[in-house]
């Protein structure tokens, strides 16, 4: 029952947000946007396929690759509109061609998200600039910090395969020092990019990027996806996060390195003859 009532969820937020969507955003048909979002739904199965999947507390749960990739692209160059049209189709054709198990809607809404999330944050109602966005990465960094501090605090026992494991204050510290260890990793990170890219104010500079690919792991890899797997296979919440974060700290600066190089290859191929994006 609780499976059924996180579907009829799931559907009427994907409802909602096409809605809104189009409403606000209408959306544009040329054949070079058809034919980049083509490919990049294409290139998002591809990469689908040939993804790891890991088994976490029995079930396989933790997937490591890049298919969300083409999708973030997808939305912060091509739109709000396209980006969902594009979600909706990838997650379809997976499901079809890639089957995992029974289709899930959470699992649906999380590849809208993905390319919309990006799709809102580049559209011209972003006014940030370059150092405006950068404080917003940090206050990003912040959030995660802080959600997962709070959930091993809050965590007083895990069931696991139907035995139950209490969370003594020794493994709560243990815990929560792997978080700051990771967190500051991503600081690293981040600062890192905040060096070696320096371009002025642009619609399209790593630090826009940065909060987009920020943006998706908060939403979608550490709330979301653990929410569902949790509703599902009944994987602890606060372990599977946890895990998720130590993933993030490395797919963060893959996706921002390869996503961006990618972003800009794109956008130039987009803006063709014409030199509009």
């Amino acid at each position: 029952m609780e499976v059924l009532i996180i579907q009829a969820i799931a559907l009427l937020m994907i409802i909602l947000i096409g809605y809104i969507i189009f409403r606000y955003f209408p959306l544009e048909v040329n054949i070079k946007d058809i034919t980049i979002t083509a490919f990049l739904i294409m290139l998002s199965l591809v990469l689908s396929a040939f993804s790891m999947q890991i088994p976490l507390f029995g079930a396989m749960s933790l997937k490591i690759g890049f298919s969300q990739l083409p999708l973030m692209l997808m939305g912060a160059i091509m739109g709000p509109a396209w980006a969902f049209i594009g979600g909706l189709t990838q997650d379809i054709l997976d499901v079809l061609i890639n089957p995992s198990g029974f289709p899930f809607l959470g699992f649906t809404l999380n590849k809208v998200l993905i390319a919309i999330i990006p799709a809102i944050w580049f559209s011209k109602w972003n006014k940030m600039n370059t150092k405006q966005v950068y404080r917003l990465v940090y206050i990003l960094i912040f959030m995660i910090l802080v959600l997962t501090m709070v959930g091993i605090i809050a965590s007083e026992s895990l069931n696991v395969n139907d035995s139950v494991i209490m969370i003594t204050s020794d493994i709560k510290i243990l815990l929560s020092l792997a978080c700051l260890s990771i967190l500051t990793l991503l600081i690293f990170i981040i600062n890192y990019f905040k060096k070696r890219y320096t371009e002025k104010n642009s619609r399209y500079h790593m630090a826009n990027w940065l909060v987009a690919v920020l943006a998706i792991e908060i939403c979608i890899q550490l709330i979301l996806t653990p929410l569902w797997l949790d509703v599902m296979y009944g994987i602890p919440y606060i372990m599977n996060v946890l895990v998720r974060m130590m993933k993030a700290s490395f797919m963060i600066f893959l996706n921002a390195t390869i996503g961006h190089y990618l972003l800009n290859v794109i956008i130039k191929i987009r803006k063709g003859n014409n030199g509009t994006v």
